[in-house]
């Protein structure tokens, strides 16, 4: 301080007052510099925490269309229900959307590739899902063009082939026909919960009982000794077989929409899931780090700025200090000098003659004016004392016809 002290005394006022403004604002400078720099580093902080959670927020939506894929899938393939095709088709071009977006704003280059890799899985289980769909379609074609044709057929044959063996009184033959129906219903029953409830345990049991059945109705051909009998067996036996075919086809079609459905589409919909986990997982690792981040650089700016302003007030006191000590004052003490001058004595001290600067300059400038008065002051009095003497030598010379009583001799 002292150094600092003595140069700055060596200074003019104008270059002590631009040095003081120079510092304040160079105070001023750093402060604001430290408050931008805090704000940006939050507002970084605070910019990267929204993006991931407006990401999070994506990734919710996609898992949430994920579940409605599933109920909707399901829904269509196992009740045929028309409003599940709609919702997985319109869910398509949605999750699609919404990946590759997530894809483009994911800034993490391992986050980025976690759904890259999700973003083919989703395109598999989507063509997967065309597949299911035609498989049901295909399955309920089947249903509708052969079992429920030639189920209703075989039966009516078998039923008229009963009734005409009882009306020629051939009860043997109509007992025959009676079994093969039982089996031939056995066979419905099994194929209906098949394709009701798709239970493949179901469609094997339905395929197993068809041979028993061809078994029974060869035995009741052989039987029969009635031609029209006979043809009658026969055509239940092809409607039986048009069934069995349908079955294989249902069976066919409903094994391939268990292996798309619950097992393919589940494993690919299974990784999908466990990459989207892991890309959660890494983003709330990283909101909670950018939230101490912003947290600290909040802290960090308010205790720089702080620290800065402290520092900023001292050294305002200190140069507000030397620009008194050095400025104020004297001009002070060189103003109240001459307020004491201008009374008339001239026996006051001029401080500041010892200066170099303007003050310096002004206190020698009153010093002339101090000497100036004072030699005045003296001229004045030198020539008061001479008028007065001049006027007691005039009075002392002066002649009088009778001395009056105020004279008094010189």
């Amino acid at each position: 301080v002292p150094p600092l002290i003595a140069w700055f005394g060596r200074l003019g006022i104008r270059a002590r007052i631009a040095v003081g403004f120079g510092v304040a604002l160079l105070l001023l400078v750093i402060v604001a510099s430290a408050a931008v720099y805090g704000i940006r580093s939050g507002q970084a902080a605070f910019g990267t925490y929204d993006r991931i959670a407006g990401n999070n927020q994506h990734l919710q939506q996609f898992e949430r269309d994920m579940v409605d894929l599933r109920r909707n899938l399901l829904l269509f393939i196992e009740r045929d229900d028309p409003r599940g095709l709609l919702a997985t088709r319109r869910l398509e071009p949605q999750m699609t959307e919404t990946l590759d977006g997530l894809i483009r704003n994911v800034r993490d280059p391992q986050r980025q590739a976690m759904l890259a890799e999700a973003a083919p899985l989703l395109k598999s289980t989507f063509g997967k899902l065309a597949q299911a769909i035609a498989a049901r379609n295909a399955l309920k074609a089947v249903n509708g063009n052969q079992l429920d044709v030639y189920g209703p057929r075989a039966r009516d044959s078998l039923i008229q082939l009963i009734k005409a063996a009882n009306k020629r009184q051939n009860f043997i033959a109509a007992t025959e026909a009676g079994l093969v129906l039982d089996a031939f219903s056995e066979i419905r029953v099994a194929a209906t919960r098949f394709i009701s409830m798709g239970d493949m345990a179901m469609a094997n049991e339905a395929r197993g009982k068809v041979g028993t059945f061809v078994d029974m109705i060869e035995d009741l051909k052989i039987m029969l000794e009635e031609e029209d009998l006979r043809k009658l067996a026969a055509e239940s036996e092809n409607f039986a077989k048009q069934y069995e075919a349908g079955i294989l086809a249902a069976a066919a079609a409903a094994g391939d929409i268990n292996r798309l459905v619950y097992q393919e589409m589940e494993q690919d919909i299974a990784q999908i899931v466990e990459k989207l986990d892991q890309v959660k997982t890494s983003q709330a690792a990283t909101l909670a780090q950018q939230r101490e981040e912003a947290i600290r650089a909040f802290a960090t700016t308010f205790i720089t700025v702080l620290a800065v302003s402290m520092v900023a007030l001292a050294i305002g006191a200190l140069f507000a200090w030397l620009i008194g000590r050095n400025i104020a004052n004297p001009i002070a003490a060189l103003t109240e000098a001459m307020a004491v001058l201008a009374k008339g004595d001239f026996t006051a001290a001029v401080p500041g003659l010892q200066r170099g600067d303007e003050i310096g300059r002004m206190a020698a400038a009153v010093a002339v004016f101090k000497q100036n008065g004072a030699e005045n002051e003296q001229l004045r009095q030198a020539v008061e004392q001479e008028r007065h003497s001049a006027e007691q030598t005039r009075g002392c010379s002066m002649p009088s016809a009778a001395p009056s009583p105020m004279w008094a001799p010189c």
